[in-house]
């Protein structure tokens, strides 16, 4: 994922959940989801988030949104 799709992530997340950010520095929310999410595909945890934050009232972490091939992991 780009940078800017990550900021549409959180921008989402963030107009969702009122605590997301809450007594966090902005840039390093984002620098940490832009490192963790920059191999993920934009569609895939956009669905993702769309589906959490219609269905959790709590926020998602990094966790919940990544999705990982476990065959390249092993080659």
């Amino acid at each position: 994922m780009t940078r800017e799709e990550t900021q549409k992530v959180l921008n989402l997340i963030d107009g969702s959940y009122k605590n997301f950010i809450m007594g966090r520095d902005r840039r390093i929310v984002f620098q940490a989801w832009c490192e963790a999410l920059q191999s993920q595909d934009f569609k895939k945890v956009h669905a993702k988030v769309m589906e959490w934050v219609t269905t959790k009232n709590t926020p998602p972490a990094i966790s919940d949104l990544v999705s990982v091939d476990w065959r390249k992991r092993y080659e």
